[in-house]
């Protein structure tokens, strides 16, 4: 007995899409999932203030740690944002830092951190 191979019926052509964006109604048009989260207030100088944390968990081996603040907010930060002048495989868990956070699409995250200066 031989097999027929038949050809596969026709699939309309997918549609690539970032994942961040959705499909709006018949019109075929992107929409972001979500809005512009809502940052918190700026200084007067237009920058946000510093705020200080505790390290409280280095990964040196991926460029990455989390800080904890007075209140206990947790904020991810990367060895990209750690000041010029201050070396990120030199800090170490437990560490006084100084910093500047953003929201993210993934949570809050330092856009600055630098070693604390000056009285707690």
């Amino acid at each position: 007995m031989t097999s027929v191979r038949r050809p596969l019926p026709a699939s309309p052509q997918p549609h690539y899409r970032r994942p961040s964006q959705k499909l709006t109604s018949h019109q075929g048009q992107h929409q972001d999932d979500q809005e512009e989260p809502e940052r918190p207030p700026a200084a007067a100088s237009g920058r946000l203030p510093l705020v200080r944390g505790t390290i409280k968990r280095l990964v040196r081996e991926r460029g990455f740690g989390f800080i904890r603040d007075g209140g206990g907010g947790e904020y991810f930060f990367h060895r990209s944002v750690v000041e010029p002048g201050t070396e990120f495989d030199l800090l170490s868990d437990g560490d006084l830092v100084d910093f500047r956070y953003e929201q993210s699409a993934k949570g809050p995250r330092c856009g600055f951190v630098r070693l604390a200066t000056g009285p707690e």
